[in-house]
């Protein structure tokens, strides 16, 4: 890789707004790093559609980042890994990491928490259908009793921005009940939107379920790549987050400053137009609106 190439953002899909919950992990694990952040908000949800239709937004999206250019791309929404991960991978020639299935670090949990209960997977439609969550403990650990559960309305409801209120509590509560009921004592969090609410799902289980959030195991997968390909960032300075939404921005913009708490949020409006935050500390914020 030339040093130009090095030079070059790092680009972060989503369905909305849950992909920023990985952002936030990769920012904090790779501080150097440039990032662009794509919120598909107007086609959200996706879990509930067509694989044809999933594949096609995914590959749409991918273009946009593309184009910038990117030299690495995060598909931060495990509907898109899933279904589409495989497909853009052979499309384009910029490397593209997936979203990991966090099955390796509950696993862990299980074992160093002596939790003996079933793993459960909490994820969209889509996702469940596919089995590769279950398919992928199995593959490690077959005798492990894992507990699908997916959750067709909750991250419509998050990305309508109920992240603390009692219409989320009543949503979520129709999908972590199962897994009590299952006596689950470990659960993924297959969906990238459900961390930005974990505090919630934790109550509504009464602290009884430990919840895994794979964008640790996702920023690994990431490290490998930058590291292992020669792609990481060298200049010493501190990166930047570009975060662009397709539709309501008003609901991305409080919640952006709630998930980079340490942004200094000073709003500048520029032609395109945008938002501009410059941050005290660490990074600058684009929220292109």
């Amino acid at each position: 890789m030339t040093p130009i190439q090095k030079e070059l953002p790092i680009g972060v899909f989503d369905s909305g707004i849950g992909g920023l919950s990985v952002l936030s992990v990769l920012a904090q694990e790779f501080p150097e790093e440039d990032f662009i952040y794509l919120g598909d908000s107007a086609n959200n949800p996706v879990g509930n559609r067509p694989i044809e239709e999933i594949e096609s937004i995914a590959t749409k999206i991918a273009e946009f980042l593309v184009a910038q250019p990117v030299k690495l791309i995060v598909i931060a929404c495990n509907t898109f890994s899933v279904v589409a991960l495989d497909k853009l991978s052979k499309r384009f020639a910029v490397p593209i990491v997936g979203m990991s299935q966090g099955i390796h670090d509950a696993l862990r949990i299980k074992v160093k928490q002596k939790r003996k209960g079933p793993l459960g997977i909490m994820a969209t439609v889509a996702t469940i259908n596919s089995h590769k969550h279950m398919d992928a403990v199995h593959s490690l650990k077959p005798h492990v009793k894992v507990v699908e559960q997916g959750c067709k309305d909750l991250a419509a409801c998050i990305e309508e921005g109920h992240l603390d209120d009692a219409v989320l509590r009543q949503c979520a509560k129709e999908y972590v009940q199962p897994l009590l009921e299952a006596h689950v004592e470990v659960a993924i969090l297959g969906c990238t939107h459900y961390p930005l609410v974990e505090a919630i799902l934790r109550e509504l289980a009464k602290d009884q379920i430990c919840f895994v959030d794979p964008a640790w195991e996702t920023s690994d997968a990431v490290g490998a790549i930058l590291y292992g390909e020669d792609l990481e960032q060298t200049s010493g300075r501190i990166g930047t987050i570009q975060v662009c939404v397709t539709s309501h921005a008003e609901r991305v913009t409080p919640i952006v400053q709630d998930i980079f708490k340490d942004i200094k949020k000073k709003l500048q409006y520029l032609p395109i137009p945008l938002l501009l935050w410059h941050t005290q500390r660490r990074r600058n914020v684009l929220l292109y609106l």
